[in-house]
């Protein structure tokens, strides 16, 4: 009989649920380090709202992040957040579970084409149970999370006029970096970012820009 440790480094917990009394359940389930490890729980009341505050722990570089997504929720509902992470480069890797009371098999397979970690029954007319806690725990003790991706303004002015600069920016424990491009043609500022893999050194671009032919 083999005998485990599970990692109990805290995490963070993104919960977007539009529900009150399910979101102070889960939340309870997980203060105070309830769950055996501390969780940091942020709750969004929707998939618009979730989508920002999944933006702003992503600035931020906040590591070891799950999201907990309900499917039903107005405004944008748990499908179209999943879309619109895994169209974001910043966004596509988050791990996300989907809890919801529903069964059908048509949410079911849509929601894993959208690569979510796992889909879990929320039971109807009934509130979360401890199922959540222990899934959620064991899985963050279990697994090495995605490297969160830095980006930066790459805005640049010289004095011949704009120039098209580039450089490359460490994600935390420098698994990968950003190439963050930045073009100034006249009138207007049009700002491109390439994710690019990790190089053994850091160091400045600059180059003149190219001539735009029309």
């Amino acid at each position: 009989m083999f005998e485990t440790t599970l990692n109990k480094e805290p995490f963070s917990l993104l919960l977007i649920e539009d529900d009150d009394v399910d979101a102070m359940i889960i939340s309870r389930m997980f203060a105070g380090g309830a769950a055996g490890v501390e969780v940091d729980v942020h709750r969004a009341c929707d998939g618009q709202e979730g989508l920002e505050k999944l933006q702003e722990l992503t600035d931020r570089g906040v590591a070891r992040l799950m999201v907990l997504l309900d499917i039903n929720m107005p405004r944008m509902n748990g499908f179209e957040f999943l879309s619109a992470i895994r169209s974001n480069p910043a966004l596509e890797r988050t791990i996300v579970f989907v809890m919801t009371t529903s069964l059908e098999a048509r949410d079911i397979n849509a929601a894993y084409a959208a690569n979510v970690a796992g889909y879990v029954e929320k039971p109807m007319g009934g509130r979360p149970t401890g199922r959540i806690q222990q899934l959620l725990r064991e899985y963050a003790s279990s697994v090495i999370f995605p490297t969160p991706l830095v980006t930066a303004d790459c805005t640049s002015q010289s004095a011949q006029g704009p120039v098209q600069t580039g450089f490359y920016e460490e994600a935390p424990e420098e698994r990968s970096r950003v190439l963050c491009v930045s073009r100034l043609p006249e009138p207007s500022v049009h700002s491109h970012r390439i994710l690019v893999p990790s190089r053994p050194t850091v160091s400045p671009v600059t180059a003149a820009r190219p001539a735009i032919r029309s």
